[in-house]
């Protein structure tokens, strides 16, 4: 379970519009976990939930856009040893509903690649504490959209990115966005293809 912040972002959004910045060294102190959770809270946890009249969630709100509120992104946290502070290191979904990180099966060597890919993609001297791989659920998007489906995916993937590092400069945080492509460990490459990734960590 991840904290709720206690406090709105205090940075004015001008602020963070200006100074936002693609940060690719990373220092050696972790991260602690409340900055970490405020950064899902604000930028990518559910808002609003609408429910269709046979009590199944249609349509959810969330900080980015998305074409139909359809919100078919799902996020992943590759986090690396003693990079954030209370938290093992290992793969983790961020579930929007309840606001918590559920660690999934990911061995040590897998996580060790995912991390050196996104280290290459960046051309860092060391690894990132924190790698965001983002996925689609696809068929959320084309089962209304059909041949559109695709680049409305795009577009809320641009939305995501820039909310994510937005946020992360309000919150004294670094972020890369990175284009490298990082398929994840076991994943359903059809169903639920990788479409973007962004590291994460206090810049050095």
């Amino acid at each position: 379970a991840l904290p709720q912040p206690e406090a709105s972002l205090s940075m004015p959004l001008g602020d963070a519009l200006t100074l936002r910045r693609c940060i690719r060294d990373f220092g050696a102190v972790p991260i602690a976990l409340p900055r970490l959770a405020a950064l899902f809270y604000y930028a990518m946890r559910n808002t609003r939930e609408i429910v269709d009249p046979g009590g199944r969630v249609s349509q959810v709100q969330r900080p980015y856009p998305s074409g139909g509120a359809t919100h078919s992104l799902e996020v992943y946290a590759a986090i690396n040893v003693a990079a954030v502070e209370a938290v093992s290191s290992g793969l983790y979904h961020y579930c929007p509903q309840r606001h918590v990180l559920e660690q999934t099966s990911c061995t040590a060597k897998d996580l060790q690649a995912i991390l050196q890919r996104a280290q290459a993609a960046m051309g860092s001297p060391s690894l990132p504490p924190v790698v965001l791989v983002v996925t689609s659920r696809f068929a959320r998007v084309a089962e209304g959209y059909s041949g559109g489906a695709y680049a409305l995916v795009a577009k809320e993937v641009g939305c995501l990115m820039q909310t994510i590092q937005l946020t992360s400069t309000a919150l004294g945080l670094g972020s890369c966005p990175l284009g490298v492509g990082l398929p994840l460990p076991s994943a359903d490459l059809e169903h639920e293809p990788t479409v973007g990734e962004i590291t994460l960590g206090l810049p050095s």
